[in-house]
């Protein structure tokens, strides 16, 4: 009984592909556009994570950038332009 049915059902579902040709057509290749742009967009996303990873174990996990910061010359009623709070890098010995 389940074949029958599922014969049938197939066979009005075929009908209706041939007597639509162009929009069973249409739909067909937007189903196939939208798939393929999603797995572009996976691909391009993995992509770029592994060039930002592979970026990053160039530079290591143990180097650090310091850049001098040059004052600029103050007049007698101007407060500092840096930072008073700021504490020196230590490293701990051990």
């Amino acid at each position: 009984m389940n074949l029958t049915r599922f014969l049938f059902n197939l066979s009005i579902a075929w009908e209706a592909i041939f007597a639509n040709k162009i929009r069973a057509t249409l739909t067909a290749l937007g189903i196939i556009f939208g798939v393929s742009a999603v797995i572009a967009m996976l691909a391009v996303g993995n992509g770029a994570q592994q060039e930002i990873l592979e970026q990053i174990k160039l530079v290591g996990v143990n180097n650090i950038v310091i850049t001098p910061v040059v004052e600029k010359k103050k007049e007698e009623n101007q407060e500092s332009t840096t930072n008073s709070k700021e504490k020196n890098l230590t490293f701990p010995q051990g």
